[in-house]
């Protein structure tokens, strides 16, 4: 029983997983119009929730367009189900029409409003109607890249990586890890195939010799779980620019979660 998300993929060997979308019977309203000052510079805003959310967009656009403002939604892709839904590691509906908005607004929580900051680099406020608040959290977003930066540059000094394989249905990506192993290879370091359900730092620091990670798993470990890990935990896009394949503004266009052909 998966409690929380809308259906995303099928479980290994056939087990039923069923999905409980848990939506919320709450007004969203108060939280929305503390962010209206926080969005008054924008024209166009576009709109992201989690599942829980979904079925307030259309009351939240209304309220918008009542301010003067241009809304737009994403259509739904990769692993969410709904128009506007964000997940903590896809941001397909947001990614799609960020070129046609000047910033994002994100009712729910603050882990995926710095999601949607981080993924689409445009200002993003948070209607939290949880605790009836708004806050711009696009500056966070930019302490976030700036420590990912850092993270970057030392691992481009690393002989010995790390490439962690999750074993979580749904953060394996085995051929990425392969590959990721290919590249560092070719690249003169040595690299060790490691394969963990969780990846915590306790079980990382066990590894004495090995000076950088590769996290192939959850993504958002490596990026704001970063303080916890003593050496750098990239993600594959950011092996990429460590080892030249991939400059820094490239991966800040396209994203910290994918690396469509490699």
């Amino acid at each position: 029983m998966h409690y929380g998300h809308s259906e995303m993929l099928k479980a290994p060997h056939g087990l039923p997983v069923h999905y409980f979308e848990a939506r919320m019977v709450l007004d969203v309203e108060p939280a929305v119009r503390k962010a209206l000052d926080l969005l008054a510079p924008y024209g166009r805003v576009g709109l992201a929730t989690t599942v829980q959310h979904v079925s307030a967009l259309p009351c939240v656009a209304e309220l918008l367009k009542a301010e003067g403002h241009e809304v737009m939604i994403g259509r739904a892709g990769g692993r969410v189900r709904y128009d506007g839904q964000v997940l903590g590691c896809d941001f397909t509906t947001v990614r799609a029409i960020r070129e046609r908005v000047d910033a994002f607004l994100v009712l729910g929580s603050y882990f995926h409003a710095l999601g949607v900051a981080i993924a689409t680099s445009k200002p993003t406020v948070l209607a939290n109607p949880y605790e009836r608040v708004a806050e711009d959290v696009s500056r966070e977003a930019g302490r976030v890249l700036a420590k990912r930066y850092a993270s970057i540059e030392e691992a481009r000094e690393a002989s010995c990586f790390g490439v962690i394989i999750g074993l979580k249905p749904g953060q394996m990506r085995l051929q990425q890890a392969l590959r990721a192993r290919e590249l560092l290879l070719e690249a003169g370091r040595e690299a060790l195939l490691l394969a963990a359900s969780e990846i915590r730092p306790e079980w990382l620091a066990d590894f004495r010799d090995i000076d950088a990670f590769v996290n192939t798993a959850c993504p958002r470990l490596s990026l704001e779980d970063a303080g916890a890990f003593e050496r750098p935990l990239l993600t594959f896009p950011e092996l990429l620019v460590a080892l030249g394949h991939l400059r820094w503004e490239e991966l800040c266009e396209n994203g910290w979660f994918d690396a469509p052909g490699w």
